[in-house]
């Protein structure tokens, strides 16, 4: 996403980059769509929502191309809102590899974007 921010913004005008990151998008979404058929239950729900926010934040950089606000608002969103399902995921990830105990604070992964 940084280099696709970079691009719109005119930090890196390389054309190359919108190639590299819809490759990334592409090999990502078939990675989750085969992840899903073996993330345990208790995980699979944050998984979603990392995945939903990664598709937000592209189609919000592509739709903001020139648009310093929209492309303001797509980086808070990438930076708080994934940040924060990463961080979830990864927490609901180590409570069922019984790495982290599970009383861990973990939001429940039930809120809709």
């Amino acid at each position: 996403m940084q280099d696709l921010y970079a691009f719109y913004t005119g930090e890196r005008p390389d054309r190359s980059i919108l190639g590299r990151v819809t490759a990334a998008r592409k090999d990502f979404g078939e990675c989750y769509g085969r992840a899903q058929m073996i993330i345990p239950d208790a995980v699979l729900p944050y998984a979603h929502l990392v995945n939903s926010a990664l598709e937000r934040a592209y189609v919000m950089l592509t739709d903001a191309r020139g648009n310093e606000q929209r492309l303001t608002a797509a980086s808070e969103l990438v930076e708080l809102e994934l940040g924060n399902d990463a961080k979830s995921l990864r927490t609901a990830m180590r409570i069922d590899l019984g790495v982290t105990a599970a009383s861990q604070d973990l939001p429940i992964a039930q809120h809709e974007h």
